[in-house]
């Protein structure tokens, strides 16, 4: 026996099912079958209405370990599809839709999350290709749910070393086939100060970067980071967390300065405007310059928009 049922068009095959039939009502109590030669299963109740020669349901799909594909990626709203396939999605998930159509004058309501099994992506304008991708992915209402998602970054790191890892929860509201507005909380180890990383910067800060030749490890942890868009069309970031040097050094003035220490950072950042504000805080760790070590570090770094400079206190 095979299905294909027009809000869901995955074809199902080898089908196995109980059911309990009624002129108005179907009861699914057991369903499996197989799609693309993986298992699917299928649970809940359709309800039959002869006036308007269509059915209502609440229906509960599982797919266990399918490959991704298009027919995966036409589930979903035309945003969201826009933005799966531009990351070139590689690998197998776990698939649970839940689809609940209550009016016959109205379209279906549904929910999708995807549970990545070691997955790998590839974001556009984003030097590192994730890969090993793990975590819960839920998509409803225009809104992208992202829980204890967990990749490694494909960069250039010697064999002997831990490769960086990433980890991200938040959400991504979608409006207008486009997102409006990203909520993230950021956790990142042993990224690397490298031509790669400079790739990511915005292209004003690219001169500060050569001057600085920043080399070694850091580590993020952002309880916030805020994206969205400005009344004019433009992009604001605001971010509140942690970088935390890992025996890194940076360059001033031919001096270098090695860092070992966490620097709380807080701040917004405008596209077309560069940093707005930024008050940094420095309080613990050590730096050594010209053969001197300086311990517990303590200071504050404030930007200053009107001026565009740099100052410390304390």
């Amino acid at each position: 026996t095979s299905l294909k049922l027009d809000q869901f068009p995955l074809p199902v095959s080898d089908i196995t099912a109980k059911a309990i039939f009624t002129p108005y009502l179907i009861v699914i109590k057991e369903f499996s079958g197989i799609y693309c030669n993986e298992s699917v299963s299928l649970s809940g109740h359709v309800q039959l209405d002869q006036e308007y020669r269509q059915s209502n349901y609440q229906l509960v799909l599982k797919l266990t370990q399918t490959l991704l594909s298009d027919d995966l990626f036409d589930l979903m709203p035309e945003a969201l599809r826009k933005i799966v396939t531009e990351l070139k999605p590689e690998g197998r998930v776990n698939l649970t839709a839940d689809l609940d159509k209550e009016s016959f004058t109205k379209p279906p309501d549904y929910g999708i999350t995807l549970e990545c099994l070691g997955n790998n992506v590839t974001i556009p304008k984003f030097p590192y290709p994730l890969k090993d991708i793990t975590g819960i992915m839920t998509v409803k209402d225009n809104s992208i749910k992202l829980k204890d998602i967990t990749a490694t970054t494909d960069s250039n790191v010697p064999i002997d070393a831990n490769s960086p890892t990433i980890k991200l929860n938040g959400e991504i509201i979608l409006t207008n086939d486009t997102y409006n507005s990203i909520i993230l909380k950021l956790s990142a180890k042993d990224l690397i100060f490298d031509d790669q990383f400079a790739l990511v910067l915005p292209q004003h800060a690219l001169p500060l970067y050569g001057r600085l030749s920043p080399d070694g490890h850091f580590d993020l942890d952002f309880d916030k980071i805020r994206l969205f868009r400005t009344d004019n069309g433009r992009k604001s970031i605001e971010f509140n967390g942690t970088v935390n040097f890992v025996n890194s050094s940076i360059n001033v003035s031919g001096t270098k300065i090695e860092l070992n220490a966490p620097l709380k950072t807080k701040g917004t950042y405008k596209t077309g405007e560069g940093l707005s504000s930024c008050q940094n805080e420095l309080n613990g760790g050590t730096l050594k310059i010209l053969g001197k070590t300086f311990t517990n570090l303590k200071g504050n770094i404030c930007y200053d928009f009107g001026s565009r400079y740099w100052s410390t206190q304390d």
